[in-house]
């Protein structure tokens, strides 16, 4: 027992906010880029009218859990270099951001009209450290990219100059500008994020297992090895995503189109049953000249004429009740 306190006090070494989260104040101010811009920008959050972002509990189902159960003792130390907070909490961390631009792209390429998220905060172990915020869709997969650009020192132009060197992956990686800082820049799906992150990302690795899960770091292109931070992946995981982004975008566009065709209702109070033993009619035929017929119809026998030869047994249609 005192290992893992240890353990949690040294993953988790700034002391935790209020269950409740309810203060929009407070989720702008974990914002590393409002807290980069300055003091005074982190005090007076500015919460423009195309984004409203709420902290609360999870919004549908959950397809991309964070990997926090299961790690070895190394992992849990690696990850507590990066001082990834809340570890071990990270699922509780959620947040639904409906977004409501002018511009389509996001709903174009996703059919989505807002983002259900699960979120962390790791510290880079530059001089000077700086916070950045990993955010994904805890929904559907998709991974918010542009803080680990910056992290790694890049320009902002990199992640467009990224897509541009892999044909398709634009087409299905939105782009969010205005509105929260925290919620700005790319947004890829998850499997073509952990391809591209390993081209480039092995210094920051570790902060990244909650996210892409305990293989992550040795799946890294190492610097100095070839194919270090030229950004390029398989075709195929592309493609692969294409298909699912696709497949999603098409039923979530179905789903919400209030011409999308319904099945036709039964009516009210009318149910077709199969019929019980004794509301089935058999006939057949008795032998002998008098060539008649008994009938077993509602539990009750009864003799008819019958000038039919062959041997019949057919049950009646099932009633309609």
């Amino acid at each position: 027992m005192s290992t893992m306190l240890q353990i949690r006090d040294l993953l988790n070494p700034v002391t935790p906010e209020p269950s409740d989260g309810s203060s929009d104040e407070a989720c702008v101010q974990m914002s590393p880029e409002r807290v980069a811009a300055g003091s005074a920008t982190a005090r007076h959050p500015v919460r423009p009218r195309e984004w409203s972002s709420k902290p609360g509990k999870q919004r549908g189902p959950v397809n991309f859990m964070p990997f926090e159960e299961g790690l070895s003792q190394d992992m849990i130390r690696q990850i507590a270099l990066f001082q990834v907070r809340p570890f071990g909490q990270i699922r509780q961390s959620c947040e639904h951001i409906p977004y409501n631009s002018s511009k389509k792209d996001f709903f174009g390429k996703t059919g989505r009209e807002s983002i259900d998220v699960l979120k962390y905060d790791f510290r880079s172990q530059t001089d000077p450290p700086a916070d950045y915020t990993v955010m994904w869709d805890y929904d559907v997969g998709l991974v918010r990219i542009t803080p680990f650009f910056k992290c790694m020192g890049f320009a902002k132009t990199k992640p467009s100059q990224m897509l541009d060197k892999n044909p398709g992956l634009r087409d299905i990686t939105p782009s969010i500008t205005g509105g929260a800082v925290s919620a700005q820049g790319y947004w890829m799906p998850y499997k073509c994020a952990r391809a591209i992150c390993a081209t480039f990302c092995y210094p920051i690795a570790p902060a990244l297992i909650p996210l892409f899960g305990p293989t992550f770091p040795s799946e890294c292109r190492v610097p100095n090895s070839h194919g270090y931070r030229d950004m390029t992946i398989d075709p195929r995981i592309i493609e692969e995503a294409t298909q699912e982004a696709r497949a999603s975008r098409s039923m979530r566009t179905e789903s919400s189109s209030p011409f999308a065709p319904r099945p036709a209702a039964a009516p009210k109070h009318c149910h077709v049953l199969e019929p019980r033993p004794d509301q089935r009619s058999y006939e057949r035929r008795l032998p002998g000249p008098e060539s008649r017929s008994i009938i077993l119809e509602g539990g009750k026998y009864r003799y008819v004429a019958n000038h039919a030869t062959p041997v019949r047994e057919q049950p009646t249609t099932p009633h309609l009740w």
